[in-house]
């Protein structure tokens, strides 16, 4: 038996987050690394790894092939979810997009509005806009994790549909990252050097620039400590 390769810790943050036994569809699947080594592992019994060009799915089969789950996996062309049934998959991960285009996916599919589906997510950027966009569509997130790989810090996290709106600026920035998570602080250091990039963009008498302020600080405070303020 083939030996199963190593996800590393990027695609493995998502792995964790999905459900046991559910039926995955993997949006933008690549390689379907991912789908290949859930079924293999024995987490999920079922896959739809889906790709906007042929190109990708050729790889997706080689590996399905190759560690013989090629009747455990459907591969199929779909740009996001316009080739997918709602009585078909139960979670959805979408990695290694942008958040814009995140967002665009699941706000094109009104179907996920239910209870019934669950939501992995790893936005390579925009990742506030794509927590405030989920709110604004009803979805909440509930649980998050970082990973580190090739010197990069990485949030991925699960979320479902409530029905709900409302956050704070706090969490559109952090998530549901807890402080003691492995990789908290770098990736808090990194939000932190965003915004202060935003933060040039104004005068230090700009309420802009105070609010910035305000939330550089409240990070620094709940997962840095030290001297990480505005004015360094």
């Amino acid at each position: 038996m083939r030996e199963l390769f190593s996800l590393g810790e990027r695609l493995s943050s998502c792995a964790e987050l999905v459900r046991s036994g559910a039926r995955l569809a993997d949006i933008g699947t690549d390689h379907a690394k991912l789908p290949v080594w859930l079924i293999k592992s024995g987490k999920i019994p079922f896959a739809i790894a889906s790709d906007l060009r042929k190109k990708p799915l050729e790889a997706a089969e080689s590996t399905a092939k190759k560690y013989g789950v090629l009747d455990k996996i459907e591969l199929r062309l779909s740009d996001g979810l316009h080739a997918y049934s709602p009585h078909e998959i139960d979670d959805i991960i979408i990695a290694g997009m942008g958040g814009e285009l995140i967002l665009k996916i699941i706000s094109e599919a009104a179907w996920l509005q239910s209870k019934l589906y669950r939501l992995i997510l790893q936005p390579m950027s925009m990742v506030a806009e794509l927590r405030a966009g989920l709110s604004h569509l009803g979805f909440r997130v509930i649980e998050e994790r970082t990973s580190l790989e090739n010197g990069k810090v990485y949030s991925a996290f699960s979320a479902g549909f409530t029905g709900e709106a409302g956050y704070d600026e706090i969490f559109l920035h952090m998530g549901k990252i807890s402080p003691q998570d492995a990789y908290a602080k770098p990736y808090a250091e990194k939000v932190i050097k965003d915004l202060r990039n935003r933060m040039n963009a104004f005068k230090e008498s700009d309420t802009e620039y105070i609010k910035i302020g305000g939330i550089i600080s409240a990070i620094n405070d709940k997962y840095i400590g030290g001297n990480h303020g505005k004015d360094k």
